[in-house]
């Protein structure tokens, strides 16, 4: 689940555009939603920072997603 998770949010933070970055925010916040939903156990965030954390790479984030984003095109 958690692979899943992180393949998600990379899709986002790898984002292109700003088109391709919406499109992969709202297919993470809908995979989010139904995790919620299915899953008592609450999201660890904190694992999808430490996975960005421990590759070295340090900015702003929330829940593993740059807060920094930009479109590079």
């Amino acid at each position: 689940m958690l692979a899943k998770h992180i393949e998600l949010i990379e899709a986002v933070n790898n984002s292109l555009t700003q088109a391709e970055h919406d499109a992969a925010e709202q297919r993470l916040n809908g995979f989010r939603d139904a995790l919620e939903r299915m899953n008592p156990r609450p999201l660890h965030f904190i694992e999808c920072d430490q996975h960005y954390l421990a590759q070295g790479i340090d900015r702003p984030m929330c829940c593993g997603v740059w807060l920094d984003w930009t479109p590079s095109e």
